[in-house]
């Protein structure tokens, strides 16, 4: 009795029969797979396991690798680093090696409130700061409480703390980037004032391609994200001159891991506007890893931190697959 003479005895297609069978076996070890309403949603569970173990393990390999020749090689040969001046210039590949390792050590798993404690203080000179206000939305988090993703507080009080540890470990001068949504000006600006910054009320603006509202019939269509734009002490932004206006757009290589990620142009954008290479560049909340891709891009020093480990096995394989 062949595959073929069942998915004619069913009446399926020889591909949805051998998926069937599949998805028979996979649900013995992985039970949770039954729970799907449809075996197109058990399938599509079933991939992005497969992808997420994957990227665990590819981020295992760099994480445990002695040596840089250790590292897994990236899949392009395009250089994804500046000109370096401190790893050879011939070996393109060696400095994507290099830049891989710099972006694992960078991205920490860590509670934010811990990471931020055992940093220097005085010492960056730009922070960009995307807090998870949205986290709701993302499904990785769906078993977790307000109260365990703000390290035991509700949203404003753990601001609050957040945004004074990152005044503290900004130096002077220095600027910090502060995304918000424009439903909550205010109670960020006065946060952000009563932290000690001087801050601009008037927010710069990302547009992005259109999304569709919750309720079509008396909403517009959402196209653009706010951030504040604040300094410490007397900085002077590297280029002048700018709009507060950002069109940057996402490449069509960049594969999006992270429900609030910017484009990696802008960031890189926002980063060279405020500081030049060779900068120090805090970022609270690493999620995607964009930023610290762009700051890294940028020769600078940089560090961010996330509770998702899921992000940070992502961000490194992009790295090494774009």
């Amino acid at each position: 009795w062949s595959q073929e003479k069942t998915a004619d005895t069913l009446g399926y297609s020889t591909s949805r029969t051998s998926d069937l069978i599949f998805l028979s076996d996979a649900s013995r070890a992985i039970p949770k797979l039954k729970e799907h309403r449809t075996s197109a949603d058990a399938l599509n569970a079933w991939t992005l396991l497969k992808q997420r173990l994957a990227e665990a393990e590819l981020a295992n390999r760099i994480d445990s690798a002695k040596t840089t020749k250790d590292v897994p090689a990236p899949a392009s040969k395009q250089m994804l680093i500046a000109e370096a001046t401190a790893i050879k210039r011939d070996d393109i590949e060696y400095n994507q090696r290099v830049f891989i390792v710099r972006a694992a050590k960078a991205y920490v798993i860590s509670n934010v409130i811990e990471g931020l404690h055992s940093l220097p203080s005085g010492y960056y000179n730009v922070v960009e700061l995307d807090p998870p206000y949205g986290v709701q939305f993302d499904n990785r988090y769906k078993e977790t409480s307000d109260t365990e993703l703000y390290n035991g507080k509700h949203f404003p009080a753990f601001f609050h703390e957040v945004i004074n540890l990152c005044v503290e470990h900004l130096a002077d001068p220095g600027w910090l980037v502060c995304w918000a949504p424009i439903s909550s000006h205010e109670f960020f600006y006065r946060a952000l004032c009563d932290a000690g910054l001087e801050v601009n009320p008037i927010p710069q603006i990302w547009t992005k391609p259109t999304r569709a509202p919750g309720t079509v019939e008396w909403q517009l269509s959402r196209s653009y994200e706010m951030f504040f734009l604040c300094r410490k002490g007397n900085a002077i932004l590297k280029q002048k001159g700018n709009s507060n206006v950002f069109q940057q757009m996402f490449r069509n290589s960049e594969k999006k891991i992270h429900p609030s990620q910017h484009p990696y142009d802008l960031m890189h954008a926002i980063l060279g506007i405020l500081v030049g290479s060779e900068s120090r560049i805090l970022v609270p909340f690493a999620g995607s890893g964009t930023t610290l891709n762009a700051a890294l891009n940028m020769r600078c020093e940089t560090v961010g931190f996330d509770l998702n480990p899921t992000y940070r096995n992502a961000f490194l394989t992009n790295l090494i697959m774009e």
